[in-house]
């Protein structure tokens, strides 16, 4: 049963902000208090060089406060002083002690899940054209 397993969930925020200047960061194991890391998606994604920038932030709760921690995200010189959070939106992922095992136990219900690889960043950054296409092309 998955009793069986332990879970984890990571509480993402993606954040949309309008910032004039380049990227200043790709990846960063945050030190804003109720943060776990912090990334920049902007140079894997068509805004690069448009002014604006896709951000993940990793928190460890799921009510995060999203413009304070885009307040503090301006105070540690992440971003420019002057930009502005357009819009944000929060997704959950889960993942167990041995998720293969997991969708094994499916069978034919494998099919209804994606696993993604939120650990390593480079692997995080190879779904983004998944979104992209599951959003129409990030168009909302």
């Amino acid at each position: 049963p998955l009793s069986d397993f332990v879970e984890q969930t990571f509480n993402h925020f993606y954040l949309l902000i309008e910032d004039p200047s380049k990227p200043r960061f790709s990846y960063s194991t945050c030190p804003i208090p109720g943060t776990t890391r912090l990334m920049n998606l902007t140079h894997f994604t068509e805004l690069q060089d448009s002014g604006r920038h896709l951000l993940i932030v990793q928190t460890e709760s799921p009510k995060a406060d999203v413009p304070a921690l885009f307040k503090e995200i301006q105070a540690q010189g992440l971003v420019e002083e002057t930009a502005t959070l357009l819009q944000w939106e929060f997704c959950s992922y889960s993942r167990y002690n041995s998720m293969e095992e997991v969708l094994e136990k499916l069978g034919r219900g494998r099919s209804l899940f994606q696993m993604l690889d939120t650990y390593r960043f480079i692997a995080l950054a190879g779904s983004v054209g998944r979104w992209k296409g599951a959003l129409g092309n990030g168009e909302r």
